[in-house]
């Protein structure tokens, strides 16, 4: 659905390697800004949690940011 969205868009998916999350991360910091004011939903697999995070931020047993 994502990929659907992106293409009607002119948007881009990228898929990254959870190992390489913080890598990946870096490299689209780097991208010139394109948006501001922007609300991102981050959902992870159900059996991982976001940590560091504060608490009022998270949802759904902390799978969501």
């Amino acid at each position: 659905m994502l990929g659907e969205v992106a293409l009607e868009t002119g948007g881009k998916v990228t898929r990254v390697n959870p190992t390489e999350l913080t890598k990946e991360f870096s490299n689209f910091l780097k991208n010139k800004l394109i948006a501001t004011g922007v609300v991102l939903n981050v959902q992870i697999h159900k059996s991982l949690s976001f940590t560091g995070e504060d608490d009022a931020d998270l949802f759904n047993k902390k799978s969501n940011l």
